[in-house]
């Protein structure tokens, strides 16, 4: 098959760039005054330790990354940047940032505890989470990447506005949502489901009896197993590309309202890893260049 070419997308801004911007914008409208200037402040890292006998954690951020990685002493740290019309105003907002343990069910949770009044848009917490191995994840922020890739989890669940997904290892289940962010699994799962709306998606992993169902409307998923695995693939589209670098048997079937479903067998019949994709647009890539 033809090498695939890359996909036009809507242009993505680094995460680097993304909390300046969004605390920062100060450019003037053409319909009307000046937005003002904003001054900027980082506040001192907070730290909580969690539980010793903590079973999974849930945890939500705004602007901002959240870092996942093993350790045997629970514990979360949180570094908040502010911005506000003064550095005066910053700072002291900077400086009552704070971080809370809750429990919630078989979880616990560590909130953001931010001073009244001020726009929660206007502050970014950058997190880094560590924990022993094995525990339930529940993590989400509104603009960030969410990296677990150096941690091996019970189970995730993990959503993202505009952020990527990083994924390590699951153990059991494991749900994602990104909706213009792309999602790296580089880890093996049981069973997993995900969405985008128009993220990319690259599975390193495809460890027999593994299943993973993924939606989105625009997206190009890759999948690039070791070279001895075992692929059953179903894959409905409106018109997305095939390309595959590994032998394949391949079904075509036509559905109702425009769709097709490609039915793709790599390697020996059996026990394998499935995968069930529906995508109105993009591509399917299988196999390691």
């Amino acid at each position: 098959m033809p090498s695939p070419g890359p996909r036009l997308r809507r242009p993505r801004i680094p995460h680097a760039a993304l909390l300046p911007l969004a605390l920062l914008s100060s450019c003037p409208s053409q319909r009307g005054p000046a937005a003002p200037d904003f001054a900027v402040a980082r506040g001192d890292e907070r730290t909580v330790d969690l539980p010793a006998d903590l079973r999974g954690l849930s945890l939500y951020g705004p602007a901002g990354r959240i870092l996942v990685r093993a350790a045997e002493r629970p514990r979360v740290a949180a570094s908040f940047v502010v911005s506000a019309t003064t550095e005066d105003e910053a700072r002291r907002v900077a400086a009552g940032c704070d971080l809370a343990v809750v429990p919630e069910g078989d979880l616990t949770r560590v909130e953001v505890r931010l001073p009244e009044g001020h726009p929660i848009e206007r502050i970014g917490v950058d997190f880094v989470v560590e924990l022993p191995p094995g525990l339930d994840l529940r993590l989400a922020t509104h603009g960030g990447p969410i990296d677990t890739t150096a941690y091996e989890a019970g189970s995730q669940e993990l959503h993202s506005q505009d952020g990527d997904l990083h994924i390590g290892r699951t153990r059991t289940r494991l749900v994602f949502e990104s909706r213009r962010g792309d999602v790296e699994i580089l880890g093996s799962f049981g069973e997993a489901s995900g969405s985008s709306e128009d993220g990319d998606l690259r599975v390193m992993s495809a460890a027999r009896g593994g299943l993973l169902a993924f939606e989105a409307t625009s997206s190009d998923i890759h999948l690039l197993p070791e070279p001895d695995a075992s692929l059953e693939i179903v894959f409905d589209h409106l018109g997305a590309a095939l390309f595959s670098n590994v032998p394949l048997r391949r079904e075509t079937e036509a559905l109702p309202d425009g769709w097709t479903r490609e039915r793709l067998s790599v390697g020996e019949e059996g026990d394998c890893c499935r995968f069930a994709f529906r995508v109105r647009e993009g591509k399917l890539v299988v196999g390691r260049d």
